[in-house]
């Protein structure tokens, strides 16, 4: 478990009158984070402003219920996040939520390349080394926002589809704890300047993180719909630039996309 002074630590990082993450808690383990907050806010309890960070996540879960893998007890970084909805979607919090990730690393490691895969993955140098989850609980009024941060291991990449990695093996030597405070401050940030200035900014990051990860465009299986990343607004989706005409798809119609590894 943390000792005392790295929970003073993580607390000096966040801003002294914070909007979020008022409450900290953390425990030595649970099966999901998300699902603890969620089991939680089902219970009458108010989590609005409840950061939960678990030492050691049994039974991590990503998106479509899919498993995320933790790592031992205190390697990596496993949180969620409860935020009074206040009309944003939950979709749009979470892909901050994932900017706010991104743009903390980006700043530890200037000299290598940070991306986002659609719809909920952070790689690093086209390696998987995050995963997040926004949710809103049926008939409630909290978003649970959950991200999963592979810190100081990974796992095998003999049990991986897809090439994975941690931020230590790039020299860091951070703690999960202090990457929280910085990624919990970033996001604050982010999500003032949401509510007070519009999503242009947000918009314009999102974007460049998704054209780092498919520079060539994207295929929807969906629709089969192709092309270079054009635009991307919360409001009307993802653009792309289809044979010189501009195709909009809105946000709630991709399910995944693939990235077009060869311009033909």
């Amino acid at each position: 478990m943390p000792t005392s002074s790295q929970l003073k630590r993580l607390i000096a990082k966040l801003p002294a009158r914070r909007l979020f993450a008022r409450d900290i808690e953390v425990v030595e383990q649970c099966n999901s984070t998300n699902d603890e907050l969620k089991q939680r806010i089902a219970d009458g309890k108010n989590m609005g402003n409840t950061l939960l960070v678990a030492y050691h996540q049994q039974s991590g879960r990503g998106r479509s219920a899919r498993d995320w893998w933790s790592g031992d007890a205190g390697d990596n970084l496993c949180f969620s996040l409860g935020l009074r909805y206040k009309n944003m979607p939950p979709h749009v919090v979470g892909l901050i939520g994932a900017v706010a990730l991104a743009d903390v690393c980006q700043q530890l490691l200037p000299d290598e390349k940070l991306a986002i895969k659609w719809p909920n993955d952070i790689l690093l140098n086209s390696a998987k080394i995050a995963g997040f989850l926004c949710e809103l609980p049926a008939g409630g009024d909290t978003l649970v926002l959950g991200l999963g941060v592979n810190v100081k291991t990974k796992p095998s990449s003999e049990n991986m589809p897809y090439s994975v990695a941690c931020l230590n093996e790039f020299g860091l030597n951070s703690e999960p704890l202090e990457l929280l405070g910085l990624v919990i401050f970033r996001f604050e940030e982010l999500m003032i300047r949401y509510q007070r200035r519009g999503s242009a900014d947000f918009e314009a990051s999102f974007l460049s993180y998704l054209q780092s990860w498919a520079p060539n465009g994207v295929l929807n299986p969906a629709n089969q719909k192709a092309g270079a990343l054009l635009k991307f607004s919360v409001t009307n989706g993802l653009s792309l630039d289809i044979d010189g005409e501009q195709f909009t798809q809105p946000m709630e119609t991709i399910n995944c996309l693939e990235k077009i590894d060869h311009v033909t």
